[in-house]
């Protein structure tokens, strides 16, 4: 986000490490790194899931969107809300490197539709989730062998291809709305990272000049957008 302060989780947390603002970073800590308490402080989560490994508990916490997997010696009740501690010095900073948007808490809904953002997309092919894959009329998948799953909330991950996306001052043109909080010349282009009301960042690439702060709207292919599914398909089998 900044200088020693980096945004994931929800949350601005400080940090040791020293970025430009708004460049996009890979986060890295250690499960064993992170402090759990059940007295509830700036950054807050559930425990969804609860195993003991034998020295310590191993727990997935989850944040809003997001999930962490932390690691203690102190038992805490299965869904119960707990503070999430990290110190500067325990968060690792990485450059980013990026190729496409990679959003890892996408879902399906009961129309096969991709949501991210909170947004519904129609037009993604569900068909890509599995070997042979095609739907019936009823919006069912079936794999080559002819097994059926039924994709309603499916987790999943979405990847969305910098060519995937055109921006317009126009809002109604797209999907999405946000502003651009980065702009980084390419020589022939520039690479904006848009960002909407709730967070979530959508990067392409553009011959066109803009401004930062500007708002604009998101339109994205959903042709172009590839997902798998998040854990095992069996998970979906109707």
């Amino acid at each position: 986000m900044g200088p020693c302060l980096v945004r994931f989780i929800g949350a601005t947390l400080p940090c040791v490490d020293d970025f430009p603002k708004n460049e996009k970073v890979d986060v890295v800590v250690r499960p064993e790194d992170i402090k759990l308490s059940l007295e509830l402080g700036d950054v807050n989560g559930k425990i969804i899931t609860k195993v003991f490994k034998g020295i310590h508990y191993e727990y997935t916490v989850r944040i809003g969107k997001n999930e962490l997997t932390v690691q203690s010696t102190i038992e805490y009740p299965l869904n119960d809300m707990v503070s999430v501690h990290i110190e500067p010095d325990a968060i690792h900073i990485m450059h980013k490197e990026f190729v496409t948007n990679i959003y890892s808490d996408a879902w399906l809904d009961d129309k096969n539709r991709l949501v991210i953002d909170d947004v519904h997309l129609e037009g993604v092919d569900v068909s890509q989730l599995v070997a042979g894959g095609s739907l019936d009329e009823e919006g069912y998948l079936y794999n080559s062998k002819g097994t059926k799953y039924d994709l309603k909330d499916a987790d999943v991950i979405a990847e969305i291809p910098f060519g995937a996306i055109e921006i317009s001052d126009d809002e109604g043109e797209g999907q999405f709305v946000g502003h651009i909080v980065e702009i980084i010349y390419k020589g022939d282009h520039s690479r904006l990272t848009i960002r909407t009301e709730n967070d979530e960042d959508f990067v392409t690439n553009t011959p066109y000049s803009w401004n930062l702060d500007d708002q604009v709207s998101i339109a994205v292919d959903p042709s172009k957008i590839k997902i798998r599914i998040k854990g095992d398909i069996a998970n979906y089998e109707a």
